[in-house]
């Protein structure tokens, strides 16, 4: 079994969760959860997990809530979709990363939210923040 499994494993019983608490919080069922026990979790799922405990972690010591805001953002994609969106990242000249950045804060702009509080980038007008959201960049 790998490092991250074991860890979830004395993890999990440090915090006296059960298999069904698990499995509820991370949308899977009791068994998944008992063979991530005995066999180990698989690669793919670790992000998540490990996300899904930190943040488990940060609540029970009280952390303030920046921490939540500035946790990875998981997003599953099919194969398709994937390569749709990698293929606009780079017709654009940014990583998927700045890529999805610049479309999510420009929805939220184009609907009268404001960007990313700390980013240097000025935001774009609503003209622009549709065009971005619909792929049009």
């Amino acid at each position: 079994m790998d490092e991250f499994s074991l860890k979830f494993r004395r993890w999990m019983d440090g915090q006296k969760m059960k298999a069904a608490e698990v499995a509820d919080a991370l949308f899977v069922t009791e068994q998944s959860v008992r063979n991530w026990r005995s066999a180990g979790i698989p690669r793919r799922r670790q992000p998540q997990i490990a996300d899904w405990m930190a943040e488990i972690d940060a609540a029970a010591k009280g952390s303030p809530i920046d921490y939540l805001r500035a946790r990875p953002l998981i997003v599953e994609a099919g194969l398709e979709e994937f390569r749709a969106w990698e293929s606009a990242a780079l017709r654009e000249g940014k990583t998927l990363t700045e890529w999805a950045r610049t479309g999510l804060s420009a929805m939220a702009h184009g609907r009268g939210n404001g960007g990313a509080p700390d980013s240097d980038e000025t935001p774009p007008t609503a003209n622009e923040a549709e065009a971005i959201a619909e792929g049009g960049g």
